[in-house]
């Protein structure tokens, strides 16, 4: 399970608007184009197992139960809860069968009834286009705003014998900054309306390319991490809740651009002391494979991946790795965390918007960095699936 970062993000873009800030608005939002339609999605909930599934999320209080279900000829296929609409997660509810055609409805106004929804078309394996509205607390203040999205119905495939279902919810919303009388675009990502929490991102296009949205791109920034440099200056920047526009508070002081992350490119220095404040230095373990480990106590894949690191480090510490922890929580919540799971290695703390996240691009934990003997990044955002394979070939390829 893979957790994203939001909390410094909602915190950050719901704050007022500094003294000396400047604005910058943007146009409206576009969905995220997206050609490829994936072969397997997520999981569809049966109307069987909807019981259980509902008794599970309704300890939360964005928790919208299905209360009708449409009056539909065709058979359900399935229920999913990915919605995310202000403040509610209501349900999507998937009907079709061969010859029949096939349909999505939506519970857009949250109030537990499909019965009012008008279903969207859809074919398998493309997506069908879902337009609605959602209110979310702006500044203390109910606003509306609108809500672009797109499901794909997905049929079983290869050894996945059943239908599961694939959803866009990314919009973008434009934008033009004109800083020291220079002119450059700049392009805020969020989700079901919203630009301000988990996958919200902000790019700036310092080279006047029009290019750079890869994930560990110098021009792509996550909400979160608060500051930016332009040219010769620095800025504090505010994204609006609603992705209507940027905020540029000018820093008195100029802060340093941040490293380049890519294969090949040395790996990003760490910081000078581990959670018992002794010093540490990653240049020291050159001739030494090393795997940074970002991680949250709280998350569920950290702690799921936390036997695999033990059992990596085991197997593979003889022959050359060192495994880095970085942790977001405080040093005695980490020290408890590695304590509990025997990881005896290096453990290092950086908050969300701290200079290790934003060096490195990290966007959700747990996200893995591997680094070869010369001290040069080998691979960028490794899942845990990944890392027997690629520590292997690491250790035995000549660097």
């Amino acid at each position: 399970m893979y957790c994203n970062i939001a909390l410094a993000a909602v915190l950050w873009a719901g704050a007022a608007a500094p003294s000396g800030e400047r604005w910058f608005p943007t146009g409206p939002p576009r969905l995220e184009d997206r050609q490829q339609v994936p072969r397997i999605g997520l999981r569809l909930t049966s109307r069987a197992e909807y019981p259980a599934r509902a008794a599970e999320l309704s300890r939360f209080p964005s928790f919208v139960p299905v209360r009708e279900f449409p009056e539909e000829g065709r058979p359900l296929i399935g229920l999913a809860n990915h919605l995310t609409l202000g403040a509610k997660h209501p349900w999507v509810a998937f009907y079709g069968a061969p010859g029949r055609g096939y349909a999505v409805y939506a519970d857009t106004d949250a109030d537990g009834s499909f019965r009012n929804e008008r279903p969207v078309v859809l074919t398998p394996g493309e997506y069908g286009l879902l337009e609605t509205v959602a209110t979310d607390d702006v500044d203390g203040q109910p606003m509306t705003h609108p809500v672009t999205m797109a499901f794909a119905l997905l049929p079983p495939h290869g050894t996945w014998t059943a239908w599961t279902f694939a959803l866009n919810s990314v919009t973008t919303r434009d934008g033009m900054i004109d800083v020291d009388g220079k002119s450059m675009a700049f392009r805020l990502w969020g989700s079901f309306g919203v630009y301000g929490e988990k996958r919200a991102r902000l790019w700036l296009d310092l080279d006047g390319d029009g290019s750079g949205f890869d994930e560990f791109s110098p021009e792509l920034f996550h909400v979160h991490y608060r500051t930016v440099t332009i040219g010769n200056s620095s800025y504090t920047f505010r994204v609006d809740r609603l992705g209507r526009g940027l905020g540029l508070t000018r820093l008195p002081d100029r802060i340093p651009d941040r490293p380049e992350v890519g294969v090949g490119k040395l790996a990003p220095a760490l910081t000078p002391t581990d959670i018992d404040d002794r010093p540490f230095d990653l240049a020291r373990l050159r001739g030494k494979v090393v795997l940074l480990a970002f991680g949250a106590a709280g998350c569920p894949g950290a702690q799921q991946d936390a036997p695999k690191l033990v059992e990596l480090a085991r197997r593979f510490g003889p022959r050359g790795l060192d495994i880095v922890g970085i942790g977001i929580d405080s040093p005695a919540e980490v020290r408890a965390f590695a304590k509990e799971w025997a990881q005896d290695w290096v453990q290092l703390t950086d908050p969300p918007e701290g200079p290790l996240h934003s060096n490195y691009r990290v966007e959700g934990y747990p996200q893995y960095f591997l680094v070869g003997r010369d001290g040069r990044l080998l691979k960028l955002g490794l899942g845990s699936e990944e890392l027997e394979e690629h520590v292997e070939r690491a250790l035995t390829e000549k660097q």
